[in-house]
């Protein structure tokens, strides 16, 4: 039959209802509608960073054998592992197929709470004043495109 007992992955099951469905149809419908009319088209989203992320992969000198070879040598062992506490950053930007617009990065603010949801802190100011902001950037008759997060 063709089944294989395995370990469950992390993934999750995609799961469709006919709700979900018409939004998709509806937006493919307005996007080419968009994109017959050659209008524009930014795509906006949100995301937040730990502070303290490293990289996985990093480039290491094989010639330093201990943290005391890189001492004496007036050397590091390299940056420590990240923690996944402190602080963390909200950030925000628009981008196109001619890529991000320039000088509209908002690295929103230091997050106060720490909730696993930085929606929270993504208040409807913020956003709306950065949004004034980068309009004047961006081509006339443009779409813009986002979630559908609320911010308070």
């Amino acid at each position: 039959m063709g089944f294989k007992f395995t370990k469950r992955e992390c993934n999750s099951a995609l799961i469709e209802n006919d709700e979900i469905r018409a939004w998709r149809r509806e937006y493919i419908r307005d996007i080419r509608k968009y994109r017959e009319e050659g209008r524009p088209i930014y795509y906006i989203d949100e995301m937040w960073v730990n502070a303290g992320d490293v990289a996985i992969r990093v480039w290491r000198d094989t010639t330093v054998e201990s943290s005391q070879a890189a001492f004496s040598q007036g050397l590091s062992t390299g940056a420590a592992n990240p923690t996944r506490k402190g602080k963390r950053l909200i950030v925000c930007h628009i981008g196109s197929e001619d890529g991000f617009v320039p000088d509209s990065l908002l690295l929103c603010f230091e997050s106060k709470k720490n909730t696993n949801d930085y929606h929270d802190e993504m208040n409807g100011d913020s956003f709306r004043d950065w949004l004034e902001g980068v309009l004047p950037r961006i081509k006339e008759n443009a779409v813009l495109i986002m979630d559908r997060h609320t911010t308070r």
